[in-house]
């Protein structure tokens, strides 16, 4: 479940009970006063936005904008009531939550001069972690950390995992439009961060994705889109940790390159006659994309591939629990990598470029998945992969 807690809406009753001085709600929102005696920066920002807004009242913290004021987290209350809304969605039986804006929640714009935000927060989250759990041992808490791997690390110490961004577009989105992957680039990358992750936050594991809804979906991007986005997808779904699948990214929406919210979190279509449809926006973006119910008709359509991809991945320990190691394969265009558990060990490769290639490497074992279901021609030492295709052997 999607948990937000940095902020309530400026109509929720809380935060107008909080505009009296003397209300006890005064407290669980971040005031600070016309001649601002308080310590905070009033001029600071967020997001090139200002991170103050000033009203009747005083000055209120909203990293988000004026209509989304902050929580004050230094306020017992606030804590308590957060850890009650926890209790309330995992004693209907939720698993876990993602948690929004997680690292904002103690954003240096909005704290006192001189506060270290980052430890703030950490503490925060390792509290309401630790009282998750007393409810469900297994709840599952992800984090929303848009930053660098080494703040990401910092959160992961209270958090079960968190996001990796920028690996869909900047990493693998890139290496497919390039066609290349200069010393077996992608899998050199990834064994750095999932070897980060296990020597300083061992308990944690990362959470991968393409795109979300911050950001423009990693379609758009592409120039061969529906064998591109194969090819993205067969690497999320192959790696170590949990992959993430924004809606529409399976059937291969596209959204507004400017990556505005409204135009990357348009509708998604299953069909024009399906109940489910809604239409609250007119997406033209997508006149050309061929919907949900038409692709499960289709047996090599992109939404057929994800779902071979992910039942391949959920009957597979080496894909669900193993842990990732590069393979050399001699070819600039091939990316290769084992996942390896107690159990079994899966090869898995990728032709990035749009032309044929031939990897050189132990090809022995079964082959379990071809994009497209194509026949490809190996010997005990290589193996000739058709343009934008995945290869997956189980050893």
């Amino acid at each position: 479940l999607d948990l937000v807690i940095n902020h309530s809406s400026a109509e929720h009753p809380w935060f107008k009970a909080s505009q009296d001085p003397e209300s006890n709600y005064r407290s669980w929102y971040i005031w600070s006063t016309t001649d601002n005696t308080e310590g905070y920066d009033l001029k600071a920002s967020a997001f090139d936005n200002p991170s103050w807004h000033k009203n009747s009242s005083g000055y209120y913290a909203g990293i988000f904008g004026e209509t989304l004021p902050d929580f004050n987290y230094e306020e017992p209350a606030v804590r308590e009531e957060m850890k009650q809304i926890a209790k309330f969605w995992l004693e209907k039986g939720v698993a876990g939550f993602r948690l929004d804006a997680a690292k904002h929640i103690y954003d240096a714009s909005k704290t006192k001069n001189g506060t270290d935000s980052t430890e703030k927060a950490v503490e925060w989250w390792k509290e309401f972690s630790d009282y998750c759990k007393t409810i469900n041992p297994d709840a599952f808490l992800l984090g929303e950390i848009w930053d660098t791997s080494e703040l990401r690390y910092e959160y992961m110490s209270a958090l079960d995992s968190s996001f990796v961004f920028d690996i869909g577009t900047d990493l693998f989105g890139q290496s497919i439009k390039d066609g290349k992957n200069t010393d077996n680039g992608i899998a050199t990358t990834m064994k750095e961060e999932f070897d980060n992750v296990a020597s300083k936050t061992p308990d944690a594991i990362d959470s991968l994705f393409l795109s979300n809804h911050d950001t423009t979906r990693i379609n758009t991007t592409m120039e061969n889109r529906r064998g591109q986005m194969k090819l993205t997808a067969a690497l999320n779904l192959t790696m170590q940790g949990l992959p993430f699948v924004y809606y529409g990214e399976e059937i291969g929406m596209l959204g507004d390159t400017l990556g505005t919210d409204t135009n990357v979190r348009t509708p998604f279509l299953w069909g024009n006659e399906d109940s489910m449809t809604t239409s609250w926006f007119s997406d033209y973006s997508n006149d050309n994309t061929q919907d949900a119910n038409a692709q499960s008709e289709d047996p090599y359509s992109l939404l057929s591939h994800y779902r071979k991809l992910i039942q391949l991945r959920a009957k597979s320990p080496a894909l669900y629990k193993g842990v990732f190691e590069p393979i050399a394969n001699g070819n600039e265009a091939i990316s290769s990598y084992e996942m390896q558990s107690d159990e079994q060990t899966m090869l898995i490769i990728h032709n990035l470029s749009t032309e044929e290639q031939t990897a050189f490497l132990n090809t022995k074992g079964r082959i379990v998945f071809t994009t497209n279901e194509v026949k490809v021609w190996r010997t005990a030492s290589s193996i000739v992969i058709p343009p934008l295709t995945t290869v997956i052997i189980e050893r």
